[in-house]
């Protein structure tokens, strides 16, 4: 009985939804401590310091349409947070964890933007949200702006980008017309991209996200789950859970969360097989999935929907080697 009693226990899904002033759909949520966790809806950025006891909005722009938002962590001082719209001619940013804002103009107006190397020195965009090719860089907090002319064949939409450093980078696209996905690589700072994946009928999603640890492992969602081992050289399709994928959020190359369509997975083995959890709320899409560790973790959906586990969704941590 006591068996039982403890596995029950172990495995049981705890999470609780918390309140919080967004309005619409949260579609990014990101925690850089237990405390301290950031999240957006279209028009606002929202900050807890307190684990999500109280949530607070640090901007709100109702006539924008905002596309998430980027956060680093530098070496020193408050976090640095960025965020952009598709047909705006600057970006939002701040430097001091939200207290304050300013704006940054870009040529072309926005589209994808990517911020690399811990700072706001190296940025990296492209517009074709505003139905260019141009792909844009700077080197100096935009001072100055470099375009390549970035061309993508039958490639007419773009969801993410993501870059692994400082001069190589991924985007996630695909035709909205015949709806197939392409992910595309450059190796020089964008001034060439080459096809890395054409799936074909694995199907095009207006989202993305991608994760790569220092050991070349990396994952790529867009409507279905992908995983290389070489940085991006080669990639392989695993499971597609029924499409709808929003959202992956590995905490190592093997354990890790996977937001979609009406739910949360969870997987133990590298995304090879997935589990259904049970969130306690049903019909919510899943748009963002973040974790500290093995047990607190927060996701956001649907609705304004914000909900914070402690115990992992039921994960048990791997054990771990003894201190010597």
């Amino acid at each position: 009985v006591c068996m039982l009693l403890i596995s029950s226990i172990i495995h049981s899904q705890n999470w609780a939804v918390q309140t919080n002033p967004a309005v619409g759909n949260i579609i990014k949520i990101h925690a850089v401590s237990q405390d301290t966790v950031y999240a957006s809806t279209t028009t606002q950025i929202l900050k807890t310091v307190n684990g999500g006891t109280n949530w607070e909005v640090i901007l709100a722009k109702p006539w924008r349409n905002l596309k998430g938002f980027q956060l680093v962590d530098p070496p020193f001082g408050q976090h640095r947070i960025y965020t952009w719209w598709h047909t705006g001619t600057h970006y939002y940013r701040s430097i001091n964890g939200g207290i304050t804002w300013d704006s940054v103009i870009v040529p072309g107006g926005t589209g994808y933007m990517e911020f690399f190397n811990g700072t706001d020195d190296t940025v990296y965009y492209n517009n074709s949200g505003q139905g260019g090719t141009n792909f844009y860089y700077t080197t100096n907090s935009g001072a100055n702006w470099y375009s390549r002319n970035a061309s993508y064949g039958s490639m007419n939409a773009m969801s993410s980008m993501h870059f692994i450093n400082g001069t190589t980078g991924f985007v996630n696209g695909g035709s909205s017309v015949v709806f197939y996905h392409v992910l595309l690589r450059t190796t020089d700072m964008g001034f060439t991209w080459t096809p890395e994946m054409n799936s074909g009928t694995d199907g095009y999603s207006s989202g993305g996200c991608f994760q790569f640890f220092p050991n070349g492992v990396g994952y790529h969602i867009s409507n279905k789950t992908y995983k290389t081992i070489n940085n991006g050289d080669d990639w392989i399709t695993l499971n597609n859970q029924g499409g709808g994928v929003y959202s992956l959020f590995m905490h190592d190359e093997q354990w890790g969360w996977l937001g979609k369509q009406n739910g949360l997975l969870k997987t133990t083995n590298g995304c090879a097989n997935w589990v259904d959890q049970n969130i306690g709320v049903s019909g919510v899409d899943i748009n963002s999935v973040t974790f500290i560790n093995y047990n607190t973790g927060w996701i956001g959906g649907e609705n304004a929907h914000i909900l914070k586990t402690t115990n992992g969704s039921g994960v048990i941590p791997p054990a771990q080697a003894p201190v010597l």
